[in-house]
């Protein structure tokens, strides 16, 4: 299997290719141990599906909708995939600033947290937010259908 460390490592590779203008002191570096690559995995081709729903919403309230669509949350690195693969996103759909969101949820400093990507004119910024907080109509919301 693979060593905390280096599932940490790999984490940070994935955030610096995802978010390259990440602050250094933000706690997304410290999370790299909650979102391990899947060892001896092959990547395959996987439909990523991004849900904007336009106005302020809660997490809870998404994933409720998700389930009734059979949808399950990408993972965090799934949504630095679409980042590193997709840079320009945001002016593809013509919405800047925007973020693309996991809302697979992790443990951080004692609350539920989640991970996402900022695109910000030229600059994509990774980071940690709580699950908790609300979410505005600039927010994707990554998911894969549930048998993935």
């Amino acid at each position: 299997g693979l060593d905390r460390d280096m599932v940490i490592e790999a984490m940070k590779d994935a955030v610096k290719a995802a978010g390259p203008n990440t602050d250094k002191g933000w706690d997304i570096w410290k999370m790299g141990d909650q979102y391990p690559p899947v060892a001896g995995s092959t990547p395959a081709p996987q439909q990523i599906i991004l849900v904007n729903f336009g106005k302020y919403t809660k997490s809870e309230e998404i994933i409720g909708w998700a389930k009734s669509q059979k949808l399950v949350p990408a993972t965090p690195r799934k949504v630095f995939a679409v980042s590193e693969c997709y840079p320009t996103l945001h002016r593809d759909l013509g919405m800047d600033p925007m973020a693309v969101v996991s809302l697979k949820e992790c443990s951080f400093g004692g609350g539920r947290g989640v991970a996402c990507v900022w695109f910000d004119g030229s600059r994509r910024k990774a980071y940690h937010y709580w699950f908790d907080y609300g979410w505005y109509g600039s927010c994707w919301f990554a998911f894969v259908r549930e048998s993935e």
